[in-house]
């Protein structure tokens, strides 16, 4: 059908789901029945859109889901934030002391033979990243860039620092870059697809980190985003942890017809097969040990409201894994979260053209910092486990943990007090902070446990056989404290 307007047809993708047409203006007009033109929004950003939906005949048009690229419109940002007056800027040996990643490493478990992939829109210095390790004197992660659609051309910090904290985490992990095009200032929804797709269809990759997202209702209708739910199913098919930023802007993430904040979660936080990571504000004990937290949610310390991203999907139906939440039908955000506050943020090494003061004058907060954070506990509970653990999301709400949340290994730090300037967080699982930040030494070993028991009920259906798993994998009780 293409082909008869004279488009370029692109072979399909290696998983199947998609394929890329080239052609003119004319051409892409006259094969979608649209019309192409330039606009100006209300902030003077001039943008090409299509002034309606693209049409294809009847025959064709219930085989394809969605089609992206008929705009370059930014939309989709990344989600981290400054803050107004005094910056927080913790280190990444604050980290690993308040969260207990340092119990794994007694044990050896540093992530080493596990693989994180970053999607971003920017570039990045390797001079920076160097730095960064040098100064906290952490190993060099091997790290490959991975160009989509001809690679990024910003410089803005978000690369640099996903590629900083996953590895300041997961000290002994490699790390992938999938750089996509940035779009001023932004990422647009095809650039976004393209690298999903091509991270997903590579699989080098047991746990992929993503701090990019806009409202669910700037998505160009529900099939858009069943297009990335496809692709991110996929990766869970795969068995790939996907860790996405749940957003800064607290559970106001999107807009009404004024401009007014108004009630909305971003995707692809809001992914039914990713875990979506909040924020939190941290305190550290002055012996390095974790203090106290809050959820996140701030009307005047960002330059504007700011808070973790949290609230319920209007688009993504609830998994069946987190039934036991709520009595909406529709997914819910955060699953877990982090220190995110600005004012509690993290250093980064960075000398990038969108810096103020370069080096490490740079702090950091956001939900952003988060996700590759929990990105390195993931690839260290994957090395652990010695393999894929795959979609946490059936771990973190199944039993297994719930039982070690009630014990003296328990996975979580359950946030109770403080909101994301509309939820307030609760004991147990809510919408601002989810179950809360990672007590990593004892969530890994509960992470690991429930997956061996899920495969011993897995086996005993399908052969009647079964074999009993103790909950506790390595002597946590003891290599856990601090």
């Amino acid at each position: 059908y293409f082909a008869l307007y004279g488009l370029t047809v692109s072979p399909p993708a290696p998983d199947r789901l998609s394929f890329q047409v080239t052609g003119t203006v004319d051409q892409i007009e006259r094969a979608l029945s649209i019309s192409l033109d330039n606009y100006r929004d209300r902030h003077g950003r001039q943008f090409y859109a299509t002034n309606a939906d693209p049409r294809l005949p009847a025959n064709l048009a219930s085989a394809v889901q969605a089609i992206f690229g008929l705009d370059d419109y930014v939309v989709a940002q990344p989600l981290r934030a400054a803050a107004a007056g005094s910056p927080g800027a913790y280190a990444p040996a604050d980290m690993q002391t308040a969260y207990s990643v340092t119990g794994l490493y007694r044990q050896g478990l540093t992530g080493a033979g596990e693989t994180i992939a970053i999607l971003g829109c920017d570039t990045f210095k390797l001079s920076d990243i160097r730095a960064f390790e040098s100064t906290f004197n952490l190993p060099q992660a091997p790290i490959t860039t991975v160009s989509v659609d001809g690679g990024g051309i910003g410089g803005d910090v978000e690369g640099t620092l996903d590629l900083e904290w996953s590895g300041a985490i997961a000290t002994g992990a490699s790390l992938l870059y999938y750089s996509i095009p940035s779009v001023g200032g932004g990422c647009s929804f095809k650039g976004m697809y393209d690298g999903v797709a091509r991270e997903v269809s590579d699989n080098q990759a047991s746990v992929f980190s993503i701090s990019l997202g806009a409202c669910e209702s700037a998505y160009t209708g529900s099939t858009s985003i069943q297009a990335f739910e496809n692709e991110f199913a996929a990766a869970a098919a795969e068995g790939q942890s996907v860790m996405v930023a749940s957003g800064d802007s607290g559970a106001y993430a999107c807009f009404d017809s004024s401009g007014n904040p108004s009630l909305g979660v971003d995707y692809p936080g809001s992914s039914a097969y990713v875990t979506s990571v909040g924020g939190t504000s941290l305190t550290i004990n002055a012996n390095g040990s974790y203090g106290s937290e809050t959820a996140w949610g701030s009307e005047t310390e960002c330059f504007g409201p700011c808070g973790g991203g949290g609230g319920v999907s209007q688009v993504v139906p609830k998994p069946s894994w987190q039934s036991g939440v709520n009595s909406s039908g529709n997914r819910e955000v955060p699953d877990v979260a982090l220190n995110a506050d600005p004012a509690t943020g993290n250093v980064v090494y960075y000398t990038g053209p969108s810096c103020s003061q370069c080096g490490l004058n740079y702090y950091v907060g956001g939900t952003s910092i988060a996700a590759p954070q929990w990105a390195g506990i993931a690839a260290i509970a994957d090395q652990a486990a010695g393999g894929r653990l795959g979609l946490l999301g059936p771990y973190l709400y199944g039993s297994t943990m719930l039982k070690a949340q009630a014990s003296s290994l328990q996975p979580y730090h359950d946030v109770t007090s403080g909101n994301n300037l509309y939820y307030s967080a609760q004991p147990g699982w809510d919408m601002a902070t989810g179950w809360g930040s990672p007590n990593a030494c004892n969530l890994v070993g509960d992470l690991v446990a429930a997956s061996k028991l899920s495969r011993a009920a897995a086996t005993t259906s399908a052969t009647g056989t079964f074999q009993v798993f103790l909950p506790v994998v390595f002597n946590y009780a003891s290599t856990c404290s601090s």
